[in-house]
Parts: structure tokens; C-alpha cells; sequence
């Protein structure tokens, strides 16, 4: 698996819980151990993002914890559109180069 950040891991705690999850399918969805996870769902209920309800035995995402979800969600396509945007322009710009070497190899003028 590749590298995860803690605000990653953070976050894919926040989507699993999202509808009240049990610990343990929190820990399956976010891809955590129970070690890694304990400190975590502590991190989370302390700042208010993660609730948990004794008597369900769940943890359930909060409003503020939606909204942290809906900016990081914002933040990873505002970063993803623009990597593709500019992936998309080299490969187009790679493509024109290309295209005017072949054409020049064959004794093609391109002006």
C-alpha cells in the first residue's frame, strides 16, 4: 500500500463513520489496525469531528467533521484536476514536437 499521510488516514476515518460505523468496520474501510486506529478515533472525538454513542457501540462522523471531509475532498480535486490538466498539456505538447520531427524525417516542411 502507498504511503498515507495522517490527514489522509484521518480522513478515511471520517468517510467510514460517515453513517455511524462499529469500530471494527471503520478499521476495515480505512485500512487501519486496531493500534493505529485507537489513537486516531481519540484525535477525532477530541477535536469534535467523530462522535461516539455508547449505547449503538458506533462512531459516527459530525457536522464538523463533514465539513473537514467536504474541504479535503475539495483540496485533493482542486490538486488532481490541475496535475491531469497540466499531465494533459505535456502530453499534448509531446505530441506536437513528435508529430514535427516525424513529419520533418520525411522531408516534410512544417512552417
Amino acid at each position: 500500500m502507498k504511503f498515507r499521510s495522517r490527514v489522509d488516514i484521518a480522513a478515511e476515518i471520517l468517510d467510514a463513520a460517515k453513517d455511524g460505523q462499529l469500530k471494527t468496520r471503520i478499521m476495515y474501510e480505512s485500512h487501519t489496525s486496531v493500534k493505529q486506529l485507537n489513537p486516531y478515533l481519540d484525535l477525532l472525538i477530541e477535536s469534535e469531528l467523530l462522535e461516539y454513542l455508547p449505547e449503538e457501540r458506533i462512531y459516527r462522523t459530525t457536522e464538523k467533521g463533514n465539513r473537514f471531509l467536504d474541504g479535503y475532498q475539495k483540496a485533493w480535486h482542486i490538486l488532481f484536476y490541475a496535475k491531469s490538466k497540466k499531465a494533459s498539456k505535456q502530453e499534448e505538447a509531446v505530441s506536437i514536437v513528435s508529430s514535427r520531427n516525424n513529419n520533418n524525417s520525411s522531408g516534410q516542411n512544417v512552417s
